[in-house]
C-alpha cells in the first residue's frame, strides 16, 4: 500500500512538471504584495528571482535597455515571451516607477538635464549661421546652467524670446525677495511673460552646483555634408573666365576646383570645461571645393566670473576674459557685431536676439571673427568691454595693390590656386590677370575697441562705443598699398556705362587714400524699461574727415556718414508690439555693422546676379556673402496677439522703407497665424506680399510678389508627427518690350504686356516616428514647380525648377553621451529647356545657352555628437 502511494505521488509530480508552464516552476520568490519589485529599476539578478524563466528575465532587461522603460504593467506584454498568464502570476509581485524617475536614476545631473530637454538640444545642435555661436552657449547652459540669482540684465536678454521687460521682471523679483529659490517663485515674478518664462527655464538653476573645481567635462561634434552650390552661387562658379575657351574644367572656377568630385564640407568642434570657470574651444572647417580639413581654424580659451571684490568705487567683477577667437556685440549692431552671417530683420527681440557683450567665437565665421584678447567686467554701475584683435583677412585688391573691398569667400580660393589660374589663362581673350590677384589673407587687420555702459537701474543705461581698425598689406609692398580705394572700375566692366543710381553703394565705399591706413567708427547707445515698455536706440558715425587742422575730437564731430536705429517695444501677456526705425547713409561703410536691415549691402546692385558684368565673376558672391546691411531708411512694425487658446496671430509684420542709393520705395507685409481646433492638430498659415517701385510705375525694375503657405501639423502619440504643406507664389514685373516681343522682330514700342515670373507651387508631406527614446526617423517628400524655399530639419534649402525631392533623416542616441544624425536627400528635376536671356533670341545667328536634360542630385548630411 505504501509503495503504491509513493508511486502515485511521483506520477502526480511528473504530470505537474509536464502541465505547469516553465515560468511557474521557479523557486520561491522573496517578493510579495508588501514587498514588490520595481521592474524599471531592478537588476537582472533581481528580476530572475521572480517566478519566471531566466530567458524572460533577460528579455525584460533588454526591452528596458534597447527600447524604452515601462509606463505601466501591461506594457510588459510587449516583451517577447511574456503572456497574459505569466503577467497574471507576477502582477501582485511587481510595480512600475514613473519613467521619468527611472530615466534619471543612473545619470549625472548634467546628463539628466540634457535628456529631459532632448528636443530642445536637437533643435540647437542642427543650427547654423547667425545664431550658431549662441547655440553652443545654450547647450552649455542646459547641461550646466547658471544660478539665476547670478545673472544680470545682459545675461538674461541674451536668451531667445526673453525680452528686456522679462529680464527686468526677474531682477526685480530677486531684489525684492532677496533671491529666487525655485521655478515656482520665478514663474510668479510680476511682469514676466509666459513666453519669456518658457524660454528661460531650461537654462537656469536656483542654487549653486556641487562641482569639483578641477572636474573636466567636454564634448566633440563632427559634421560632414555635401550640399551642392545652387542658384546664384552655382552661376557665379560656372561663369566662363575667358572668351573662346569651351573647356569647362579649365575655364570655370567650378571645373578648376573639381566641385562635382570635391571633398565634402567638414566641421570639427571640440569644447572643454574645467570646473565652473574655465573653458577651451577649437574648431576646424572646410567648405565644398576646399582641400584641407582646417581651411578655417579657430581656438579660444575663456574664463568666467574670475575675480570679484569690493573697491572704493563699488563692487568689481571680472565677468569674462578670452584669448583667441572671440566675438563682441553692442547695442543694436550699428557699430559692432562680429559675424560672417547676415540675418534679415534682426530686431534684437524674439528669435532675433543679439548676445550683448563678449563671448568666445565657436562659429564657422572666418572673415569677421576677432582674434586676440578681450576682457569684460563691472565696477559699480559701470560695465566695460575692452578688446584687441590682430588677424589676416580676405580682400579684393585693386590693380595698384590697394584694398577695394572685404570679401567673404565660399569656397575660399587659395593664393596658389589663383597663381595657377593666372598662369594658365594669361593671354586668353577676355582674361585680365590684374583682376585675378590673390585674395586670401592678403590684409592684416588690427582692431582695438571699447564699450562703456552706465546702468542707472536694471534695464536703463547709456553707453559709448569706439572701434578703430588699421591695415597692413600682406601681398603688395608699395607706397599707399595699405589704404582703401573703392574704385568701381576694378569690379565692373565699363562702370561708366553700366552703373546706375542703385549702384551708389559700390562707388561710395570707404576711401582712405587721403586719411591713412585706418578706419574709425564711434557712437552711443541707450535703453530704458518702464513697466511693460522698452525703448532703445543706437547711433554710429564713420570718421571720414581728412582735415589736418582738426583735432581727433574735431574729426569725430565733423560731418560724415551716419547710421541710426531706434525701437519701442510694448509687452502684455497675450500681446506685444514692436516699432523700429532705421536710417543708414550710403557712405556708412562699417564692415562690422549688423543692425536691422532687409537686404545686404550689394544686393540689388549690378554685382547681384550679374557675374558676366564683373571683371572677375567670383566677386558676384559679395551680393549675398557680405553681411553688411544696405543703406535704408524706413519703419518696421511687428505684433503678436493670442486671440484665444485655439487661435494665435503669431506674427504680423509691416515694413516700408526707401533704398537710399536711388530712392526706390519698397514694402513688405507678412501675416503668420496658427489655429488649433483640438490639442494635437495645428493649422499654420503664412502669407507675404512685397513690392518695389510702386511710386515709379514706369521703372523697368518695378515688381510685386506674393507667396502663401498653409501647413497642417498633427502631433501623435509618443511625439510622432505628421506634417503637410502647400506653398504657392508669383512675381509680376514691369513691362519690358524687348524681352517679350514676337520672335520675328518688328516694332515693339507698343508692346505693353508685363513680364510674369513663373508662378511657383509645391506640396510636401512628412512623417516623424520615434521608435523609442533613442531612435527617431523623419521621411519627407515634396513636388515643386518653380522657386521654393523650405526648412529641412533646420537646414534652409532653396530649389528652382520642376521636380520632386525626397529626404530621410535618422537620429539616434547610442548612449547618454553619444548620438548621431544622418540625412539623405534625393532631388530629381524634370527635363527642361532654359534659354539664357543674355543672347536676346537673336534670330539671325541664334546661340542660346540651352539645356534639355534631366537633373538628378543626391546629397547627405552626417553629424556625430559625443560628450564626456
Amino acid at each position: 500500500m505504501l509503495r503504491q502511494l509513493l508511486i502515485l505521488c511521483l506520477g502526480a509530480v511528473a504530470l505537474a512538471t509536464l502541465v505547469v508552464p516553465p515560468a511557474l516552476q521557479a523557486q520561491s520568490t522573496p517578493y510579495s504584495r508588501t514587498n514588490q519589485l520595481d521592474v524599471n529599476r531592478a537588476t537582472l539578478e533581481e528580476i530572475k528571482q521572480l517566478p519566471i524563466s531566466p530567458e524572460l528575465a533577460q528579455a525584460i532587461v533588454d526591452h528596458r535597455t534597447y527600447r524604452t522603460y515601462f509606463d505601466g504593467l501591461y506594457e510588459l506584454l510587449e516583451v517577447a515571451g511574456m503572456t497574459p498568464e505569466i503577467l497574471g502570476q507576477i502582477r501582485d509581485l511587481i510595480f512600475v516607477t514613473p519613467r521619468f524617475e527611472a530615466l534619471g536614476e543612473d545619470l549625472t545631473d548634467s546628463q539628466q538635464r540634457l535628456r529631459e530637454r532632448y528636443y530642445v538640444v536637437q533643435r540647437f545642435l542642427s543650427e547654423e549661421g547667425a545664431s550658431e555661436g549662441l547655440v553652443d552657449e545654450y547647450i552649455d547652459r542646459i547641461a550646466d546652467p547658471f544660478n539665476v540669482n547670478g545673472l544680470d540684465y545682459f545675461d538674461l536678454t541674451s536668451f531667445q524670446n526673453v525680452s528686456p521687460i522679462d529680464a527686468v521682471a526677474v531682477l526685480k523679483e530677486k531684489e525684492q525677495a532677496g533671491r529666487i529659490e525655485s521655478y515656482r517663485q520665478l514663474r510668479s515674478s510680476p511682469g514676466l511673460s509666459y513666453w519669456g518664462l518658457r524660454n528661460l527655464r531650461n537654462f537656469v538653476r536656483y542654487e549653486e552646483p556641487e562641482t569639483e573645481k578641477n572636474e573636466l567635462h567636454g564634448d566633440y561634434q563632427v559634421r560632414m555634408y555635401n550640399t551642392p552650390y545652387l542658384l546664384d552661387e552655382y552661376d557665379n562658379l560656372t561663369e566662363v573666365l575667358s572668351d573662346g575657351n569651351t573647356n569647362f574644367d579649365q575655364n570655370t572656377l567650378y571645373g578648376r576646383l573639381g566641385i562635382d568630385v570635391a571633398q565634402p564640407y567638414f566641421t570639427n568642434k571640440l569644447r572643454l570645461k574645467l570646473g565652473t570657470k574655465f573653458k577651451g574651444y577649437m574648431l576646424t572647417h572646410r567648405n565644398l571645393g576646399e582641400t584641407e580639413f582646417d581651411e578655417t581654424l579657430k581656438f579660444s580659451v575663456a574664463g568666467e566670473r574670475l575675480v570679484s571684490g569690493d573697491t572704493p568705487l563699488g563692487k568689481f567683477n571680472l565677468r569674462r576674459a578670452v584669448l583667441g577667437n572671440y566675438r563682441v556685440a553692442f547695442g543694436q549692431g550699428v557699430i559692432m557685431e562680429s559675424t560672417d552671417f547676415f540675418a534679415p530683420r534682426r530686431t534684437g527681440y524674439g528669435f532675433g536676439t543679439r548676445a550683448i557683450g563678449l563671448r568666445p567665437d565657436f562659429s564657422r565665421s572666418d572673415e569677421f571673427t576677432l582674434k586676440g584678447g578681450a576682457v569684460e567686467g563691472d565696477l559699480g554701475n559701470v560695465r566695460g568691454t575692452l578688446f584687441y584683435s590682430k588677424d589676416d583677412k580676405d580682400a579684393i585688391l585693386n590693380p595698384d595693390g590697394t584694398f577695394n573691398r572685404y570679401i567673404v569667400m565660399t569656397p575660399r580660393l587659395s593664393n596658389e590656386f589663383m597663381e595657377e589660374l593666372r598662369e594658365d589663362l594669361d593671354g586668353s581673350s577676355g582674361f585680365n590677370p590684374d583682376y585675378y590677384q590673390s585674395m586670401r589673407d592678403v590684409m592684416e587687420e588690427t582692431v582695438t575697441g571699447a564699450n562703456l555702459k552706465y546702468q542707472f537701474v536694471p534695464g536703463t543705461y547709456v553707453g559709448l562705443t569706439g572701434v578703430g581698425m588699421s591695415y597692413e598689406n600682406n601681398a603688395v609692398d608699395s607706397p599707399g598699398s595699405n589704404r582703401w580705394d573703392p574704385n568701381p572700375a576694378t569690379l565692373i566692366i565699363e562702370p561708366a556705362r553700366r552703373q546706375e543710381d542703385r549702384d551708389a553703394e559700390i562707388q561710395n565705399g570707404y576711401n582712405s587714400l587721403n586719411l591713412g591706413n585706418y578706419r574709425r567708427v564711434w557712437g552711443a547707445e541707450a535703453q530704458t524699461v518702464f513697466n511693460n515698455v522698452s525703448l532703445a536706440a543706437e547711433y554710429g558715425k564713420l570718421e571720414t574727415n581728412d582735415d589736418p587742422d582738426k583735432s581727433s575730437v574735431g574729426r569725430i564731430l565733423a560731418e560724415g556718414p551716419e547710421a541710426f536705429v531706434a525701437n519701442a517695444y510694448v509687452q502684455y501677456e497675450n500681446f506685444n508690439f514692436l516699432a523700429l526705425y532705421r536710417d543708414y547713409d550710403v557712405g556708412y561703410d562699417n564692415p562690422y555693422q549688423r543692425s536691422f536691415s532687409e537686404d545686404t549691402k550689394f544686393e540689388q546692385t549690378i554685382i547681384d546676379g550679374n557675374p558676366f558684368r564683373l571683371n572677375n565673376p567670383y566677386w558676384a558672391n559679395m551680393a549675398m556673402g557680405l553681411p553688411q546691411p544696405k543703406a535704408e531708411q524706413g519703419w518696421y512694425f511687428f505684433t503678436r496677439y493670442q486671440v484665444s487658446r485655439q487661435l494665435t496671430l503669431t506674427g504680423l509684420e509691416f515694413d516700408t522703407w526707401k533704398r537710399k542709393a536711388d530712392g526706390a520705395d519698397l514694402k513688405r507685409v507678412t501675416l503668420r497665424a496658427e489655429y488649433r481646433p483640438v490639442f494635437p492638430i495645428r493649422f499654420r498659415i503664412r502669407h507675404r506680399i512685397s513690392s518695389r517701385h510702386e511710386e515709379r510705375p514706369d521703372d523697368i525694375r518695378k515688381f510685386s510678389s506674393w507667396d502663401s503657405r498653409i501647413e497642417l501639423r498633427a502631433n501623435l502619440s509618443k511625439f510622432d508627427q505628421v506634417r503637410f504643406l502647400y506653398s504657392t507664389s508669383n512675381v509680376t514685373f514691369a513691362t519690358r518690350p524687348r524681352l517679350n516681343a514676337p520672335a520675328d522682330g518688328g516694332n515693339t514700342s507698343d508692346n505693353q504686356f508685363p513680364v510674369r515670373g513663373i508662378p511657383a507651387k509645391a506640396i510636401q508631406g512628412s512623417f516623424t516616428h520615434n521608435f523609442n527614446d533613442f531612435l527617431t526617423m523623419t521621411f519627407s517628400t515634396q513636388l515643386y514647380d518653380g522657386f521654393l524655399y523650405n526648412f529641412e530639419d533646420n537646414e534652409f534649402v532653396v530649389v528652382d525648377g520642376n521636380g520632386f525631392r525626397n529626404w530621410i533623416l535618422i537620429r539616434s542616441r547610442v548612449s547618454e553621451n553619444l548620438g548621431w544624425r544622418l540625412k539623405w536627400t534625393s532631388d530629381h528635376q524634370k527635363s527642361r529647356t532654359f534659354i539664357d536671356v543674355r543672347n536676346f533670341g537673336d534670330v539671325e545667328n541664334p546661340s542660346p545657352d540651352a539645356t534639355d536634360a534631366r537633373f538628378d542630385q543626391t546629397s547627405y548630411r552626417f553629424q556625430l555628437d559625443y560628450s564626456f
